[in-house]
């Protein structure tokens, strides 16, 4: 009776062991490393915000929704944000507007595939051009 029983069930046991083990196979092959972006010198993965001006925080991107990660070039929108300075920037006086930009420059930052620039519309950085370079890690 066993042996009947053992017969019966051996296709179904080869059939699950193999289920289980393929997708062991699967879900390993499919980690990737970690992409970070640099914001006010911290390394990080996907944030909801980045900083573009670190030393007074008078100008940063808030809100960011990635569209893509992790390739050699990701994907945003967010909110552009910023002081306008008046009368005074210790008097903050903020104005916002609707960004779509890019992550690039992926670069091994300590050991991490890190992104080093943000490209958006022109002079919308607060500096002429299209481009920000986030600032480096020491």
């Amino acid at each position: 009776m066993m042996r009947i029983l053992g017969r019966l069930l051996l296709p179904f046991v080869m059939v699950a062991s193999s289920i289980a083990l393929g997708d062991v196979a699967t879900s390993s092959a499919s980690l990737t490393p970690l992409t970070y972006v640099v914001d006010c010198a911290t390394q990080v993965v996907k944030p909801v915000q980045i900083g573009i001006n670190c030393t007074t925080g008078t100008r940063f991107i808030k809100n960011i929704h990635w569209l893509s990660w992790g390739g050699p070039i990701a994907k945003a929108t967010g909110l552009l944000t910023w002081n306008l300075c008046t009368p005074t920037c210790t008097s903050p006086h903020f104005k916002s507007q609707t960004i779509a930009f890019e992550a690039t420059s992926l670069t091994e930052v300590k050991n991490k595939p890190t992104y080093l620039l943000l490209v958006g519309p022109a002079d919308s950085w607060g500096i002429p051009g299209d481009s920000w370079a986030l600032r480096t890690l020491q």
